[in-house]
């Protein structure tokens, strides 16, 4: 069921049905640096908190960032989160995971040419007020935003993204993708273990076969095995395989775990806009979706399982992305993309002076950011036309890969109906001389609203799928219950000001949740006051919210029917009734001051 708008005053409530809600119960922001100790506060500066994990025993929160801090948040009060200490990784973090008693923190090296570091850390000790190092391993290059533990707490799994970039002596690099998989003998993880990294270079002689399944090789320049990029994993129910996003190559790899093994690349395939509509450029006046015959690249960024009626399941978050180089941070200058009218000279003839006309509008298709690697046919002709991401969430089958679902335009159009966020359709999360509503529509010629993060949560027989926004910095909710796993709207959460300029919104402490990367849902069981939580971080914001996550029974749709005044044949008939209707319309204005999202 969905929240719906209403509305009260002198006018009977006409209806208010909302299953769930985020209630804030507090928020901190992390500082860029700390100097000589003091903490400095940057509104733009290195990502203060990036990524979260959560200790549910001592109910510390723990959140690594860009600017290279382990951070220490006590929430056993969740309505007053408390920064309780940090200490200095020395190099960028990326991910973190928490099981038994250790942080496993991924951190990443300066350079393309040198290898990521797993830190592992007891957890917070308060006599110490510090955590403690207790050993660090070499894994691959350029980790991602990745780290996990399985449930045994003795074996991690990281993903080694190879993102080419400058190496230590100034020259580009591009080094392998891989897959490290460590374990420890014993659960303590201060002791010993073996590192085993999984690569893809066994396919490289294979490029062509998966490419024609729909597996890209972007960057030819660099072997297969150096061009594929993993990111983000899914792990199966038993922990027996790990899927792994290679997002730019729009592929999900197969990683048998116990015996130590890539299985398999698929590639996602494409979603025909033709047959959907989204909003394609940021100088057409506002809100104008519409179907195009382009392709979308689905590329999802965070992926997570999701199990329903004992099936496993992968949602993937569609953000997209594309490779580009420049010679000062990269050591060439190099790009995959560009905009649409570029490239409308380049036609295929089959495409029709209409559609070129369009790739030459900059209120059509113009502007469009689209891929001038893809699509051409035997004569170097653009017979068809690549974006980047789905705007969208899928569900893939996780045994074939199989696509069940995908929200289609549903993210994008559920943003342009809403009252409270409609001016913030497709809006960019951080101009610092700007309003968020006056960045309304910026991002409709690139990725909209860059659909990036993921959490999915069971509670009782229902399945909730939580979707972050990185551009519009909203979180979408939806539920899954009955026989069908088609997902069900519930609404829009966006916290923060809208007409106060990003600067001063950081400056009040009112950003929100400025791309909201990190989700964790917290189950009532581990809950520090008993209640579902949802914990975001805001990457661009530095900051992490605790909302409560709100459950209510649905409010009849229609009032009742009083009796007329003077009517007797029930002596409390009409008071009863009327007392319905003041409890409900009393309803309706508490709803109003207090619900975090709404939905249509």
């Amino acid at each position: 069921m969905r929240c719906y708008d209403y509305f009260f005053g002198f006018v009977i409530l006409s209806h208010v049905q909302c299953d769930i809600s985020l209630r804030a119960l507090s928020k901190l922001y992390f500082p860029s640096s700390y100097g000589d100790g003091t903490p400095i506060f940057e509104a733009d500066g290195p990502m203060g908190a990036e990524q979260l994990a959560y200790d549910n025993t001592t109910k510390i929160i723990y959140t690594v960032g860009g600017a290279g801090f382990l951070h220490f948040v006590d929430i056993s009060n969740p309505n007053e989160a408390k920064l309780i200490g940090h200490t200095d990784v020395g190099m960028e973090t990326i991910d973190l995971s928490f099981c038994g008693g250790y942080i496993a923190v991924v951190a990443r090296a300066k350079f393309a040419n040198m290898r990521s570091k797993v830190l592992i850390y007891e957890r917070y000790n308060a006599e110490k007020d510090n955590v403690t190092k207790v050993n660090e391993i070499e894994v691959g290059f350029q980790s991602s935003s990745y780290i996990q533990f399985l449930s045994n707490c003795q074996t991690i799994l990281v993903s080694n993204e190879g993102e080419a970039g400058k190496s230590s002596n100034g020259t580009f690099f591009d080094p392998e993708g891989s897959v490290s998989i460590i374990r420890f003998s014993t659960k303590d993880l201060s002791g010993n273990f073996t590192n085993t990294e999984i690569g893809f270079t066994q396919y490289n002689s294979r490029w062509n076969e998966f490419v024609a399944k729909g597996v890209r090789y972007v960057f030819r320049n660099s072997t297969f095995s150096q061009d594929l990029e993993p990111e983000f994993m899914a792990i199966n129910s038993d922990e027996t395989i790990a899927y792994v996003s290679l997002q730019e190559n729009n592929a999900i790899a197969v990683l048998n775990i116990s015996a130590n093994a890539i299985e398999g690349i698929h590639g996602l395939g494409r979603k025909d806009w033709s047959k959907s509509r989204f909003d394609a450029s940021d100088k057409d006046g506002g809100i104008n979706m519409q179907p195009w015959a382009v392709y979308g690249l689905y590329q999802p960024d965070n992926i997570r399982l999701m199990q329903f009626k004992g099936e496993d399941y992968i949602v993937t978050a569609n953000e997209g992305d594309k490779k580009s180089y420049k010679m000062d941070d990269d050591g060439i200058d190099w790009s995959e993309s560009t905009r649409a009218k570029k490239i409308a000279k380049d036609l295929d003839g089959s495409r029709g002076e209409a559609f070129r006309e369009a790739m030459t509008d900059d209120k059509k298709l113009g502007r469009l950011t689209v891929s001038s690697i893809d699509g051409k046919n035997g004569t170097n002709k653009y017979k068809d036309i690549y974006t980047y991401g789905g705007r969208s969430f899928s569900i893939f089958k996780m045994v074939d890969l199989s696509l069940i679902y995908d929200s289609d335009d549903n993210i994008e159009q559920q943003h342009a109906n809403s009252s409270l966020y409609g001016r913030l359709f497709n809006c960019d999360n951080y101009e610092a001389s700007k309003t968020p509503v006056e960045t309304f529509d910026k991002r409709s010629d690139n990725a909209g609203p860059d659909t990036e993060s993921a959490e999915v949560a069971t509670v009782g027989d229902t399945v909730y799928i939580f979707i972050g926004n990185e551009r519009t910095s909203s979180i979408m909710i939806y539920s899954v219950s009955g026989d069908s796993i088609e997902p069900k709207f519930e609404g829009i959460h966006r916290a923060g000001g809208q007409e106060t300029k990003y600067d001063m919104l950081y400056s009040q402490r009112n950003t929100g949740d400025l791309d909201p990367e990190g989700l964790k849902f917290v189950q009532a069981s581990e809950s520090p006051n008993g209640k579902p939580l949802l914990l975001v971080v805001g990457s661009q914001s530095s900051t992490l919210s605790v909302y409560e996550v709100e459950f209510f029974s649905s409010v009849p749709t229609s009032p009742p029917t009083c009796p007329p005044l003077g009517d007797r044949s029930t002596p409390t008939s009409r008071s009863s009734c009327l007392n319905q209707l003041n409890l409900i319309l009393m309803v309706s204005m508490v709803a109003t001051l207090t619900f975090s999202f709404v939905g249509k």
